[in-house]
Order: structure tokens, then sequence, then C-alpha cells
């Protein structure tokens, strides 16, 4: 009994082994797997390599995406520089533009400036050089002097001048103004040199009692106006100028019609009873 104990308990921890043929058949299979398997095999292969390629395609693509990007940032940052530039150059051009426009309107100026600085500039005023009024009439002597007090001669110098009983009209005086104009013959003009003056005399004379009386003041009076206009040429500015001025000859006293008025009351000779007055500038060019 009890060696076949020892026997039994021998063979339970000895290993087993498997029968020859078992292992054969496995060695085989082994060595040639079965169709199934071997599809198995291959489509487990075929898997693996398509996760590869899909790998592979997914950073292709995302290499091109990250190019794309970078080329976009590229025409974008190459935009942002060119709309850049044009905004410089459209600033610059619009400076130079500017600077050329300012050149230009203080080299016109500064030519005006000295043209007119340049021209001739002519001037009048009116001496008495004799007046008489008694109870037959009146009787006036007067000299209309014109004078160019500019830096060039003034050519082609012509003049209109008129003296007479009037009102003291602004409108009046304007009328005569625009009935003169520069002539369209220049055969009898002269040529008024710098700081030259020429006088010109004028006579007149009225019965008292055909003088226009009028009331200012509540008193009888007259007024007496001598209107003159000078035409002129000027090299300067390849132009014609005019003056144009007037002057009211009155009793020469310390009221405020000074040099205004001729009362009816008035008697007396001599230039000194009477002054000269500017009136009306009119116009000059």
């Amino acid at each position: 009994m009890i060696a076949a104990a020892i026997g039994l308990l021998i063979l339970g921890n000895a290993p087993q082994q498997q029968p020859k043929a078992a292992r054969k058949s496995e060695t085989k299979a082994a060595q040639h797997p079965s169709p199934q398997e071997g599809e198995r095999s291959s489509s487990g292969a075929q898997d693996s390599g398509c996760a590869g390629a899909n790998i592979a395609n997914m950073s292709c693509d995302a290499a091109t995406a990250e190019a794309t990007i970078r080329q976009a940032d590229l025409m974008h940052g190459s935009n942002i520089i060119s709309l850049v530039t044009a905004i410089v150059a459209g600033a610059a051009a619009a400076f130079a533009w500017s600077a050329s426009k300012a050149a230009q309107e203080t080299l016109r100026h500064e030519r005006t400036k000295s043209a007119a600085e340049l021209r001739p500039w002519v001037k009048i005023d009116v001496i008495v050089s004799k007046f008489e009024i008694d109870e037959v009439g009146f009787s006036l002597g007067y000299t209309v002097v014109f004078k160019n007090i500019g830096r060039t001669t003034a050519q082609h110098f012509t003049f209109k001048m008129k003296a007479d009983f009037s009102r003291l009209d602004t409108e009046i005086v304007n009328a005569r103004f625009a009935e003169w104009h520069p002539p369209k013959d220049c055969s009898n003009s002269a040529a008024l040199m710098p700081d030259e003056e020429r006088g010109f005399s004028g006579f007149h004379s009225c019965l008292r009692h055909k003088i226009p009386w009028h009331g200012i003041l509540k008193r009888k009076s007259a007024s007496y106006v001598v209107t003159a206009s000078a035409f002129y040429w000027s090299a300067m500015d390849s132009q014609w100028h005019r003056t144009d001025r007037s002057f009211s000859i009155g009793r020469k006293d310390d009221s405020i019609t000074s040099g205004i008025i001729i009362p009816d009351d008035m008697v007396g000779t001599g230039p000194e009873l009477v002054t000269v007055k500017p009136f009306w500038a009119g116009q000059t060019s």
C-alpha cells in the first residue's frame, strides 16, 4: 500500500507530456498556418499599413495647412506693407503739392507786392490861385496838380477835370467819373516820371444871380466842386490804372462848413478867403 501511494505521488508530480502525434500537429500548424489565420494576419498588416498611411497623410495635410497659413500671413503682411507704403507715398505727394502750392502763392504774392511797390501812383490835389466874389458875380482860378508818387514812370498819362457849382452828392460825382475812360488814342499822352508833378489850370466865372443857391443850415449858400481823374499805364503789371478825386471849395472859417459852402452874403477878393477840402475819393486802381 505504501509503495503504491508513493508511486502515485511520483506520477502526479512528474511533468505531463503531450503525445507525439499532438506535438507534430502543433509544429506543423505553426509552420503552415491555416488560410483563415493568414487572411487575419494579412488584414492586420494591411490595417497597420493603412493606419500608417493615414497618419502620414494627416501629417502631410497638417504641414500643407501650416504652409498655407504661413503664406496667408506673409501675404497679409505684404498687403499691410503695401498699404502703408501707399499711405506714405500719398502723404508725401500731398505734402509736396501743398508745399508747391504754398511756394507758388508766396511767389505770386511777392510778385504782386513787388509790382505794387514799383508801379507808378498818381495823386491829385487842387490849389486855388484866384478867388473873387461881389455883388455882380463870382470868379475862381484853380490848378489841378497831378504828381507821380510811385517808383516807376506813369506811361500814357492823360487826365480829365471839371469845376462847377454842384450839390455835394456822391452820386453826381460818381456819374461824372463813370463818363471818363482811359484814352483809345495815346498819341496825345505823356509820361509822368517818379516825383514829377504837373499842374493844369482852370478858370470859372458866373454872374451872382445865376449861382444855384440852396439852403444849408437855414442859410442860402452854394457848393463848388472840382472833379478830376488821371489815367496812366504801368509797365510793371501791363495794365491801365486810374485815380479819381473830387474837392469842394468854400469859405475858410472855423465852423463845420469850412471848405464846403460859399454863403450868399460872402463878399471879398483873394484866394486866402477860401479853402479846399477833399470831398470824395472815388476810385483808385
